[in-house]
């Protein structure tokens, strides 16, 4: 949390183009919340009154709502990536300026491969983190409240039923990111660890030839790359656990829908647009 509060004074002067991304977004959260409405209300309209020109309508509407979806969608990515970019870049200078002012003895100490890594690997997460991470948490609160709230008025019952879901999906999701969080925090030590073998190999590379070291060279190279290779491996069995059991968790309120939600249709407290609405934002939710 200090590192993402010392974040933000980088933000500080891109604060115009951030709202023309929130906008961005919260425009294309409320034309993704539409559409299943739209789907829904429109095969329930054709159903009861069998009028073409009813479908003909509801597909217009859809059909717009996913295009603005696509250009406000395409305006945050926009905007998010120009911010981005800006900050590390601002980030990058910040830190070489910041190099040049140290002291002879921190240079004694530190490793050129490290210093390389942090201006290079580090900050391009931070890049990411910017412009994948930030506003996504916001999208993420506004689409579980919105379908929640749409959820509940179709059907309560029901709602409750495929919503104790998400509490078992996101104490999952916590629980393997604080597993993978110290994984890759070792993975990032140890592309630094690597560059820094690279670094020493390369620039001595006259003092390693001048006494036939070159194997050995080769040996601790490989030794490294194995090293980050199993790390990575690791990273690898923790995801493709969790994935499965993720698809799991959502495909069992998509059953219970289908169960509960068709026999509700039987005894005609829900339509079948409202069950195809709630397997829509059930996917929504999940992703």
């Amino acid at each position: 949390m200090k590192i993402i509060l010392r974040l933000m004074s980088f933000l500080k002067k891109h604060w115009a183009m951030w709202i023309l991304a929130f906008v961005c977004l919260s425009a294309s959260t409320v034309f993704s919340l539409v559409i299943p409405k739209m789907l829904g209300n429109g095969i329930d309209t054709v159903l009861n009154s069998g009028r073409a020109a009813t479908l003909i309508i509801a597909a217009g509407v859809i059909l717009g709502s996913s295009a603005l979806r696509g250009i406000t969608g395409y305006g945050n990515r926009y905007f998010t990536q120009v911010i981005s970019q800006r900050v590390a870049y601002d980030l990058r200078n910040h830190l070489y300026d910041h190099l040049q002012g140290l002291s002879f003895a921190y240079f004694d100490k530190a490793q050129t491969g490290q210093l390389m890594s942090r201006a290079t690997v580090d900050i391009e997460a931070v890049r990411a983190f910017i412009s994948m991470g930030l506003l996504q948490i916001l999208q993420t609160a506004f689409l579980t409240i919105g379908i929640s709230y749409l959820l509940i008025s179709l059907d309560w019952r029901l709602a409750l039923m495929t919503l104790a879901f998400v509490p078992l999906m996101a104490y999952r999701a916590v629980t393997t990111s604080r597993r993978l969080r110290p994984v890759w925090l070792k993975v990032q030590q140890m592309i630094a660890s690597l560059g820094t073998t690279l670094q020493e190999s390369l620039s001595g590379v006259r003092i390693v030839k001048s006494f036939a070291q070159e194997k050995s060279e080769e040996k601790k190279f490989a030794d490294d790359s194995k090293k980050l290779y199993d790390v990575q491996i690791d990273a690898a069995k923790i995801v493709a656990f969790n994935t499965p059991l993720m698809v799991f968790l959502i495909g069992a309120p998509t059953a219970l829908v289908l169960w509960y939600g068709g026999r509700q249709v039987i005894a005609g407290n829900l339509t079948i647009g409202g069950v195809v609405q709630f397997i829509m934002y059930l996917g929504m939710l999940a992703m």
